[in-house]
C-alpha cells in the first residue's frame, strides 16, 4: 500500500459528470455549494464559499433538487470509487502475510459477506436441509415459484365494488359543470 495521498474522487469534473448523468442541472452557485459541502464544509460554510447567504443554508439544502444532486454524486462516488477501493484493501490485507491472522480472517469474512456468502445464511440453509437457490434445479425453482404464486394469490382480496342494487344507486355519469372544475385548478 502506498503512503501517497489518495486522489480526490470528488473533483469538480466528477461531480459535474455525476449530475449530468442523472440529468440534474443546477445553477453555478448551487453546484459550488454542493461541491464545497462534499469537500467537507458545513452547509453554512458551503453557502458562503459559493457566494450565497449563510442563513439560506437550511432552505437550500432542504430542497429536493439539491438533495437529489447530493445523493446522485455520493451514489456514484460509492459505486465507482469507494467500494472498489475498500475491496482492494480487504484483498491486500487477506494476502498480507505480515498482518495478524485475526485481521486476515476478518478481511476474508468481510470479502465473503460482500460476495453473498453469508455464513449465517449458509449454515441455516444447511441446518434446514434447504438448498441454496444456486444449487436447485430448474424444476425445483419452478415448483418454488408456483408455490409462492399460489400463496400470493390466496392472500389477494377482491376489491371490486358490488353491483348497485337499483339504477338510482349507480354512480352519476352526468357531466360536471366546468365552473366547478375551475375552482379546483
Amino acid at each position: 500500500m502506498s503512503n501517497s495521498r489518495p486522489r480526490d474522487p470528488l473533483t469538480p469534473s466528477k461531480v459535474a459528470n455525476a449530475l449530468e448523468n442523472e440529468g440534474i442541472s443546477l445553477s453555478e452557485k448551487q453546484f459550488l455549494m454542493i461541491y464545497y459541502y462534499l469537500q467537507g464544509s458545513t452547509k453554512t460554510e458551503a453557502c458562503v464559499k459559493a457566494g450565497l447567504r449563510p442563513e439560506s443554508a437550511t432552505v437550500l439544502f432542504g430542497g429536493k433538487k439539491v438533495q437529489a444532486a447530493i445523493a446522485a454524486v455520493l451514489e456514484r462516488f460509492l459505486v465507482a470509487d469507494a467500494a472498489p477501493a475498500a475491496l482492494r484493501v480487504l484483498y491486500q490485507i487477506l494476502h498480507d502475510n505480515r498482518a495478524a491472522p485475526g485481521v486476515r480472517v476478518q478481511a476474508a469474512n468481510s470479502l465473503l459477506d460482500r460476495a453473498g456468502f453469508d455464513a449465517k445464511r449458509l449454515s441455516q440453509a444447511a441446518a434446514d436441509g434447504d438448498k441454496l437457490d444456486s444449487e436447485k434445479t430448474a424444476d425445483e425453482l419452478r415448483a418454488e415459484i408456483a408455490a409462492l404464486e399460489r400463496e400470493l394469490s390466496n392472500r389477494a382480496r377482491d376489491v371490486t365494488p358490488d353491483a348497485p342494487e337499483s339504477p338510482n344507486d349507480a354512480p352519476n355519469d352526468a357531466p360536471i359543470d366546468p365552473q366547478i372544475i375551475d375552482i379546483f385548478e
